[in-house]
């Protein structure tokens, strides 16, 4: 079996690429140039990270599907959506929204946990930690979806997928406003 023969010495960029690269952090010699934090640098860092961020993201996606859950019970009430009954319109959006913020912050508590305390002493523990917690996460979401049928009388496909979706989407736009918001400041 023949096999192509590669040169172990890497081509050089043509010069119209080369210039995208010097002086970025991805050159040799920026990287040669690394000076960890003191620890006065480190804790002025930390001070000037926001803190519970995670909280305040997990309460704007509750208040977004609780929002327009109680819009839809609302126009369920005056009678704009006969089509689907009474409030199943409002219960699967909400039930599908659920099914995002409950194990997300499961997961924000289990983050906080002991346990994890105890594996991010190093930096393979701390991921480890995280693929568990993240992996417990997508099976939580996973088993509410599946048991949707069962839980949400006359559910609406639609309306529950339309809940996940602004569950997961208004993260962006809480994360802009922020953004924005220090700007504004700065």
């Amino acid at each position: 079996m023949r096999t192509p023969s590669v040169s172990s010495v890497p081509k050089p960029a043509s010069p119209e690429h080369r210039s995208d690269w010097e002086g970025s952090s991805f050159d040799d010699a920026a990287s040669d140039t690394f000076q960890p934090m003191s620890s006065e640098a480190a804790k002025a860092w930390r001070s000037r990270q926001p803190r519970g961020i995670v909280w305040i993201l997990l309460g704007y996606q509750a208040l977004a599907v609780l929002l327009v859950s109680g819009v839809l019970w609302v126009a369920a009430l005056i009678g704009l959506t006969s089509r689907f009954g009474d409030s199943s319109l409002a219960a699967s959006f909400a039930y599908g929204g659920m099914a995002i913020v409950l194990p997300a912050a499961l997961m924000a508590v289990g983050l906080q946990g002991r346990m994890t305390r105890r594996l991010s002493t190093t930096p393979t523990g701390s991921l480890l930690g995280f693929a568990i917690w993240e992996g417990f996460k997508l099976l939580a979401s996973v088993g509410l979806l599946v048991a949707a049928p069962r839980l949400v009388s006359d559910l609406s496909w639609f309306a529950l997928l339309a809940g996940l979706l602004v569950a997961l989407k208004v993260n962006w736009l809480v994360v802009a406003l922020i953004k924005s918001r220090q700007q504004r400041v700065v």
